[in-house]
């Protein structure tokens, strides 16, 4: 899937990283920083991968600063904190949405003939013949041969 969350990749746990440095940054700037923030970059991270969770830093930085201008230009009182949360939540979101819109275009421009049934379907002629993908049976033919050794 798209968000794939689990332990069986080494990115996985990587992804701490970002939220760990957080969690550093708030620690050493004595509650300047919330280090609520850090712990829960730390679990995004984790279930995201590294790659991802940088671009839902990216996208949740943006979308605060953003929101600091805004304050810093409208607001009458400026309010001393902002809780940085709903734009994790927020970058999670706008991603979530813009890789289904990506997935979701792609899908539906894709012309590609994929099976017989495809045949069929679009050019509205019958089958005459299938080529077997050779390079599938080549590799379930040397996995066969390596669980015989076994």
């Amino acid at each position: 899937g798209i968000y794939k969350v689990g332990t069986e990749t080494l990115d996985n746990w990587w992804g701490i990283l970002p939220g760990l440095l957080l969690w550093v940054i708030a620690v050493s700037r004595k509650g300047k920083i919330g280090s609520g923030d850090g712990w829960i970059v730390m679990a995004v991270g984790w279930a995201l991968g590294m790659k991802k969770v940088w671009n839902l830093l990216a996208i949740a930085f943006f979308t605060a600063g953003g929101v600091g201008i805004f304050y810093l230009f409208f607001k009458k009182e400026s309010e001393k904190e902002i809780p940085f949360v709903p734009f994790l939540l927020l970058g999670f979101l706008v991603g979530a949405v813009l890789i289904a819109g990506i997935v979701i275009a792609l899908e539906l421009l894709d012309d590609t003939v994929k099976n017989e049934d495809d045949i069929e379907r679009y050019l509205e002629i019958p089958t005459l013949a299938v080529v077997p993908d050779v390079s599938a049976d080549k590799k379930n033919r040397k996995k066969k041969q390596r669980e015989k050794k076994k």
